[in-house]
């Protein structure tokens, strides 16, 4: 049954995930503050990790631990210039999404398990928030979170969205007995565009009103992205025979190579681990330019540097290579 909905929240949600982020480098940190309480007796300790795909050393991604007071209480304030997407646990792990890329490099363009964000305690923080939380660990079933009223309805967005993700995958309509069906590019494109836009619908209907333009830019990259990412993963596997063909012969379908140069040029939240993916298969695809041949991945760190040196947008380009030194 069709549903006419009024479309102007949709206009404005555009708006936020194309306005450009205006902060920079001379503006002052601010305090965010996390605070909350823990249950059962099961630790004594929080760990707080800050979500990193661009480095290769551990070290980089813990900011610190929470001492869990007597009466189960805790609290911590950082000093924070940019948004950052926190991972709190209560062993010292690497946070499970970026050991498993640490671990699996070649699994880069994999569609990830949103379960990861659901069920983990991750939060979204802006300079200046204050996150309450009550945190109920639960062994061998997902952990309870109760959300304060100060940033909480962000928070619980956030989580929900990953469940909504996880049950609704952009490529649905092209799996068929757990494979990929054989469609024409331009039907399989136009079915992942209808599954973003009702993702993106979502995303405006149940986004809350007191959420910064950042976070929303955040969920808009995780769509737009998460969308691209998974229509090219089904374009480089059904099409893998044709695209060896048009890279060695420099004729390559104009839907698909503006997919990448297009993509890049955009201004993206660099927490998303749909934002590093695509990084990613961008380095792949210029180095497939270059040679003249198609593959998913290099494992050369040479390749992808002196790809990475030629990125168009500088930003992304210190980013990616920070990984390298």
């Amino acid at each position: 049954m069709a549903v006419i909905r009024n479309t102007a929240p949709m206009k404005n949600y555009h708006l936020y995930f194309y306005l450009l982020l205006v902060l920079t480098t001379c503006t002052k940190p601010k305090n965010v503050q996390i605070s909350g309480a823990f249950y059962p007796d099961s630790t004594d300790h929080i760990y707080i990790y800050a979500l990193n795909y661009f480095t290769n050393n551990d070290g980089d991604l813990i900011i610190d631990s929470i001492n869990i007071q007597a009466d189960k209480s805790f609290f911590y304030a950082l000093r924070q210039e940019l948004p950052k997407l926190l991972y709190l646990s209560t062993t010292k792990v690497t946070p499970p999404t970026v050991k498993f890329l640490k671990d699996h490099p070649e699994a880069y363009y994999f569609s990830f398990c949103s379960n990861y964000y659901s069920n983990g305690v991750y939060l979204y923080s802006d300079p200046g928030n204050s996150i309450s939380i009550n945190w109920i660990k639960n062994d061998g079933s997902k952990d309870s979170i109760i959300y304060g009223s100060t940033n909480g309805d962000t928070q619980q967005f956030l989580r929900d969205f990953y469940v909504k993700v996880g049950n609704e995958e952009f490529d649905e309509e092209l799996r068929i007995d757990g494979g990929f069906k054989k469609l024409n590019p331009k039907k399989a494109f136009e079915l992942i565009h209808l599954a973003k836009e009702k993702m993106k619908v979502y995303a405006c209907d149940k986004m809350p009103q007191n959420a910064s333009t950042r976070f929303k830019n955040y969920i808009g990259t995780e769509i737009e992205l998460g969308s691209l990412n998974q229509f090219l993963n089904w374009y480089e596997y059904v099409y893998s025979e044709n695209l060896a063909k048009d890279f060695k012969s420099k004729s390559l379908p104009k839907l698909y190579t503006d997919c990448y140069e297009n993509a890049i040029l955009k201004n993206w939240d660099t927490n998303s681990i749909e934002f590093y993916k695509f990084v990613e298969k961008y380095i792949t695809f210029k180095i497939n330019l270059e040679k003249g041949s198609f593959k998913e991945y290099y494992s050369s760190e040479d390749l992808k540097t002196q790809q990475a040196a030629n990125l168009p947008n500088e930003n992304i380009r210190n980013l990616y290579l920070s990984k390298y030194r």
